[in-house]
């Protein structure tokens, strides 16, 4: 099992270390150990929770409502129609 500091997580997801401190603060990433300095270390299951995360916001999805789609138990099939419905209301928008 691996574990990635904050540094590593931002780069393999593309974000800055400061979004991920943001989501810590806000309870929608946290990561899955800290060393004895606090320091954040997350595993792979974070980085497919924030992957997660991260298909929800380019769909325009506000980190509030990602919480409570994530906060759900849900089947791959439950959420790629969840995914679904949130991309086409954004295209009846555009």
């Amino acid at each position: 099992m691996t574990d990635y500091t904050i540094g590593e997580a931002a780069d393999i997801l593309h974000v800055t270390t400061r979004t991920l401190r943001h989501w810590d603060h806000i309870g929608l990433l946290t990561p899955g150990w800290r060393t004895w300095a606090d320091h954040r270390l997350y595993t792979e299951a974070d980085l497919e929770r924030a992957l997660q995360i991260l298909v929800y916001r380019e769909a325009g999805v506000p980190l509030r409502e990602i919480a409570e789609i994530l906060a759900e138990p849900a089947t791959a099939r439950d959420t790629l129609r969840r995914q679904r419905a949130v991309l086409t209301r954004r295209i009846g928008h555009l």
